[in-house]
């Protein structure tokens, strides 16, 4: 054999890797100090200055710091409803979901705990589809350490006269089927798409690291869609999304695509000819015929390629 042999022999697969791992190096370790919180971690002006421009299609975010809001999506058939900045005192969250020119409420959540609270609305298929209207309300009391045991009407009417209200939130909610599973075996569920007209929140830089980390195990397990339709939901700018995805695709295809490469890809010059396989043939066979004790007659030796295999025709006699 002449030329380079070594693992990195300069070749256009070689500097790929090369490309890859100092990607990677640059991309996960950017995402390792963001979310440990290392530089800048509660400064939202990244976000902020970035939501004012055309890569934030979405609007200027909000600063939120300090201010108690409320955040709801749907997921899939549920409706998930969360606070976010309560006082660490006792609080109760309330939620109706009303049919349009009604008064009555279809169904109602109540749930109870201390500081920030999250509660889902499970939308079965008693649910007809239509638009609703999605009512919440935020209380807090400062008269009682906790509200855990609040899950129901006739518990939060017994303490709705102590409750003050932080903060109220109105959405529209479209309620429509959706079928989902396999090919041959499509199942029928609701789906619940909400529609907020509040800017998001803008993320911390602290944040931005951790929902990247999330990001990139969802789209590992679940896909990219996955991971889009989550980062949706949680209020991620879309230029993160795709900062994110594009990071993965860039280090894993670039590391890859070499490895792949050289595991199933072989060079004309990697290749033996037919000299060079016929003297490592009788190499071989020489070191072991003494131990065999056989003598082979290499001047009868013929070879025979195929497309995985070589099938040797040798000559000998036996010396023992």
């Amino acid at each position: 054999r002449t030329g380079q042999t070594g693992f990195f022999r300069g070749t256009f697969d070689d500097w790929t890797l090369v490309a890859g791992v100092i990607a990677g190096i640059v991309f996960f370790g950017g995402m390792m100090v963001l979310s440990t919180g290392q530089i800048a971690a509660d400064s939202i002006a990244f976000d902020q200055a970035l939501s004012k421009t055309p890569i934030d299609p979405g609007g200027e975010c909000l600063d939120r710091k300090g201010e108690v809001w409320i955040k709801i999506y749907g997921n899939h058939d549920d409706l998930v409803i969360e606070s976010n900045n309560a006082p660490a005192t006792a609080t109760a969250l309330v939620a109706h979901l009303i049919p349009p020119n009604e008064d009555e409420p279809l169904i109602s959540s109540y749930s109870g705990g201390n500081g920030d609270i999250s509660s889902e609305i499970h939308l079965d298929d008693t649910i007809p589809e239509g638009i609703y209207y999605l009512m919440v309300t935020l209380y807090y009391s400062e008269s009682a350490e906790s509200f855990e045991d609040i899950d129901n009407e006739s518990e939060y009417d017994s303490i709705s006269d102590s409750l003050s209200s932080l903060n109220s939130k109105q959405v529209n909610v479209e309620v429509k089927t959706v079928k989902t599973g396999s090919l041959f075996n499509r199942i029928e569920s609701r789906e619940a798409d909400v529609t907020d007209s509040e800017p998001r929140a803008c993320l911390s830089i602290e944040d931005m690291g951790e929902m990247g980390w999330v990001l990139m195990g969802l789209e590992w397990v679940g896909g990219r869609e996955t991971a889009m339709l989550w980062g949706g939901d949680e209020g991620v700018p879309p230029w993160w999304l795709a900062l994110v995805s594009l990071g993965m695709s860039v280090f894993f295809l670039c590391v890859q695509y070499p490895l792949m490469h050289r595991l199933y890809h072989r060079e004309t010059s990697d290749l033996l000819s037919t000299p060079q396989m016929r003297r490592l043939i009788e190499r071989t066979t020489q070191r072991v015929s003494e131990d065999l004790r056989f003598k082979a007659d290499f001047d009868e030796m013929k070879l025979q390629d195929r497309p995985i295999s070589i099938d040797v025709y040798l000559t000998y006699t036996t010396t023992g």
